[in-house]
């Protein structure tokens, strides 16, 4: 398979599908991706209402949170997962501080909003792997959201390969659009 996506709002999950692919890839998520996920993995990312697909996910912090704090009520956010185990970051940067996760590493969690604190400039950078047969099991299990957060229509999944060329063709065409097959 190349492209999976489960859409929350129509309660459906597509399979093999062209996505647009968002110009953000933050400086480090390509040699993430190539050291920490395998070789046979796929990655999860998530599609906003505006018809772009973000190569992985993430989120600022809010104020009074830690980054680590700030990773797990993305992951809520936007792949109603949790950390069974929270991680510190793997690598940081001025404002992003990258995280991995493999999905057998994750429980489902339900939504956990926190509206009333503003974001600071911090940033956690999520990339969630597993194996193909994890990433159908969890597409599965997701229920349709009441609630979105973020404008989030969908949550998509592709081979570690295929999302890696997809960061290429961001790199090499920064200015145009960009797909995902």
């Amino acid at each position: 398979m190349s492209v999976i996506l489960r859409d929350l709002s129509k309660d459906t999950i597509r399979l093999n599908l062209k996505l647009k692919i968002s110009n953000f890839v933050p400086y480090c998520l390509e040699k993430i991706i190539r050291e920490r996920v395998p070789d046979h993995n796929y990655i999860l990312g998530v599609t906003y209402e505006t018809g772009d697909s973000q190569i992985c996910m993430s989120g600022h912090r809010k104020e009074g949170e830690s980054i680590e704090e700030g990773c797990c009520r993305e992951m809520s956010e936007e792949l109603f997962l949790e950390p069974k185990y929270p991680q510190k970051p793997i690598f940081s940067t001025k404002v992003n501080h990258f995280f991995c996760y493999d999905l057998r590493d994750l429980r489902p969690r339900s939504i956990q909003v926190v509206e009333k604190y503003e974001d600071t400039r911090d940033r956690a950078v999520i990339c969630v792997h597993g194996t193909e047969k994890d990433i159908l099991r969890y597409m599965k299990r997701i229920k349709k959201q009441e609630y979105i957060n973020d404008r989030i229509v969908g949550i998509w999944s592709a081979r570690k390969k295929n999302v890696l060329g997809a960061i290429y063709g961001v790199r090499e065409n920064s200015k145009g659009i960009n797909f995902l097959y």
